[in-house]
């Protein structure tokens, strides 16, 4: 079996320095240091088919193994979880599983300043949306990117206008010649989780 798959069936930890899914999910939750300096786990909890990124411990994702991933609940369930993980990073929260609704979470004001500063978590947003579609929440896209804008151009997260819109609006947009560039996607790889029709 593939490594990400056996990463969120919670059989192999991520690397370097990580763990297993279900503890990160568990105790990295709120720990906001450790999630800005590790660089080594984004990576396993989005994978994309257009590789590893700067993590060679990371795999590629294979369409095959995205396939089985989509029809997984088990897994479906720990991929929300790692969503809200970093949901809760940029200081937002996932306030509805069936429409993917985004709203502030309490601690807003310091961790989108905190995003606003440190450049890299705008890559982290865009492999995110990325993933999305790949595992088969391409639903959800749209209201996170509908909630960023509302914030960006409120002014609320600063220095992120570029970035929302040459790098997060374009996850939108299956057909453009950007978008198959980056995601490497076709249409039989944008099937909905299970977790859509368990519900």
């Amino acid at each position: 079996m593939e490594l990400n798959y056996l990463f969120y069936s919670n059989k192999r930890p991520s690397a370097p320095e990580g763990d297993f899914i279900d503890n990160i999910h568990k105790s990295w939750w709120g720990n906001y240091d450790l999630l800005e300096r590790h660089h080594g786990y984004i990576q396993f909890l989005f994978p994309l088919f257009e590789g590893n990124g700067m993590n060679n411990f990371a795999k590629r994702l294979k369409k095959e193994e995205a396939k089985l991933m989509r029809e997984d609940l088990s897994i479906a369930k720990r991929f929300i979880k790692s969503y809200e993980l970093m949901l809760d990073f940029y200081g937002m929260k996932l306030l509805d599983q069936t429409t993917g609704k985004i709203g502030r979470n309490e601690n807003w004001a310091e961790r989108f300043n905190n995003l606003s500063t440190h450049s890299h978590n705008n890559l982290r947003l865009t492999r995110i949306l990325t993933c999305m579609g790949h595992l088969g929440f391409k639903k959800w896209k749209k209201p996170l990117i509908d909630f960023l804008t509302k914030e960006v151009n409120g002014g609320h997260i600063k220095n992120c206008n570029h970035t929302l819109n040459y790098f997060w609006k374009p996850t939108l947009d299956v057909n453009s010649k950007a978008y198959k560039l980056k995601t490497f996607e076709e249409e039989e790889d944008r099937g909905d989780s299970i977790f859509f029709s368990s519900n």
